[in-house]
């Protein structure tokens, strides 16, 4: 089950790293050119626009989550993978400019969102799939997943450099 409970300290520090994580991909795709954005890991992992189209996604699907617990008490939404939302919100077929666009303009309305928030709200629950998540735990995930992603699309541009 994850954390229901949140503090101000920890708030603080996810409201940062949403922050810093759209910052990190927002440099990256304005600093290097779209085909050098689209080149394969050499690994065979995924180029620096696949990670977009997925962060995108996975902000989307989340913060929509975010959205409806305060919105509505308690709902039960479906639990959506990213991935899927994914292709078919068809975001490959974006550039990255768009993708980052995008994904600027909702971050921005989520950190607003989220930053005028009293604490209680934080706790504010739905039932996701079968497991209950908060706001917070939902933010924190986020947080983590795209801390996670900026780290590895920083070494993937080390590599292709």
């Amino acid at each position: 089950m994850p954390v229901t409970h949140s503090n101000p300290a920890e708030i603080a520090q996810i409201l940062e790293t949403l922050s810093e994580t759209q910052l990190c991909f927002q440099t990256m795709v304005e600093t290097h050119q779209e085909d050098f954005l689209r080149k394969k890991a050499p690994d065979g992992g995924w180029s620096v626009a696949q990670n977009l189209a997925h962060l995108l996604a996975c902000a989307e699907v989340w913060g929509d989550s975010i959205y409806a617990m305060l919105v509505i008490d308690t709902p039960t939404l479906e639990n959506i993978h990213p991935r899927k939302w994914q292709k078919v919100a068809r975001y490959q077929t974006l550039t990255c400019s768009q993708m980052i666009r995008k994904f600027s303009i909702d971050r921005q309305l989520l950190l607003d969102t989220l930053g005028k928030m009293l604490p209680k709200d934080w706790d504010r629950n739905a039932k996701i799939g079968n497991r209950l998540h908060t706001i917070f735990s939902q933010a924190r995930r986020m947080a983590h997943h795209e801390a996670g992603h900026c780290d590895q699309v920083k070494e993937l541009i080390a590599q292709l450099s």
